[in-house]
């Protein structure tokens, strides 16, 4: 059966620091022109304390449309200690991103660098042991470097939609949301602007330096999860760095979603910026629960105390 575009997530990108950080940079920035910086994730990192690390991962792959295991001669990890493979170790995060994707279904494409190829089945971790049946590239220096990855993005281009200027948000007016009967709430600007998309609205709103994302619909894969990201990526190129989200008007938030929240987390705290929570449903809270992301993720009942938690 042919393969299915899939607007559901990003292309992840998953390499050993110490084995192909510069050429896995080069693979991004590419890609990043092509699909957009939102579609490319790179890097998982400032994995919040607390957190079952492994779950977290697993979190950002499920989002995603197809997984790149950028492959170096030094892939496997030696450890300084006692040299032995990194791979083998349950908790190293290269070996956590790939299982995830392969116990999941995910495509996964392996990118041979350097002239390094596929390890043999019988040296891969058990886990691991079906990525030596991925058909993959490989991807070489100049002058080769470029026609390799143009080679790529046209197979990507089966999986992931490039972007399109009729995917980008839509700017509109809209009145400003109907007054809360709260009491003492913050006063808070006429709405600046409107993102519509297929399955999730949303509105934003000001109060001086918070940002109020008021979300309609279906925080879902595949629509409400860009069009989440797009309007969480506009706000920090803005400078924007204290948002709340409003779920009050949240009719569902699927697995992809809720990696969608932590992404977010992610990257407005890299950023510098907070992210807040307001008004989710009792099955959301049970399920921020029992996945170890209250820890992090402060989720408020009042929008008045909520904003006032930013300052």
């Amino acid at each position: 059966m042919a393969n299915q575009i899939n607007n559901r997530g990003q292309i992840f990108i998953s390499y050993r620091r110490e084995d192909s950080a510069g050429e896995s940079g080069r693979i991004y920035d590419r890609l990043a022109h092509e699909f957009g910086k939102e579609m490319v994730f790179k890097d998982v990192d400032s994995i919040p304390l607390g957190v079952n690390f492994k779950q977290h991962i697993a979190s950002i792959i499920e989002g995603c449309a197809v997984v790149l295991v950028v492959i170096g001669q030094r892939w496997a990890g030696g450890r300084p200690e006692d040299g032995k493979a990194r791979l083998n170790d349950s908790r190293d995060l290269v070996r956590i991103e790939v299982e995830s994707a392969l116990q999941r279904g995910i495509p996964v494409i392996p990118l041979f660098i350097n002239g390094a190829t596929m390890p043999p089945e019988e040296n891969l971790p058990s886990t691991l042991a079906e990525l030596a049946y991925r058909n993959g590239m490989a991807i070489g220096h100049d002058p080769n470097f470029h026609p390799d990855v143009d080679r790529l993005i046209r197979n990507l281009k089966s999986l992931v939609a490039p972007r399109t200027e009729a995917q980008r948000p839509v700017a509109s007016t809209l009145p400003p949301a109907p007054a809360n009967k709260e009491s003492k709430r913050p006063s808070v600007d006429e709405v600046s602007h409107f993102t519509a998309g297929k399955g999730l609205n949303i509105r934003e709103r000001r109060s001086g330096q918070v940002v109020i994302l008021d979300l309609n619909g279906a925080l879902s894969a595949p629509d409400g999860v860009v069009v989440l990201r797009n309007a969480n990526r506009r706000l920090l190129e803005k400078g924007d760095k204290r948002i709340l989200y409003n779920m009050a008007g949240v009719s569902m938030t699927d697995s992809a979603g809720f990696g969608e929240l932590v992404s977010s987390y992610t990257s407005i705290n890299q950023a510098g910026g907070q992210l807040k929570l307001l008004r989710l449903s009792q099955d959301a809270k049970y399920l921020l629960t029992v996945t170890g992301f209250s820890t992090f993720l402060d989720v408020y009942e009042d929008e008045a105390t909520a904003i006032k938690s930013f300052m």
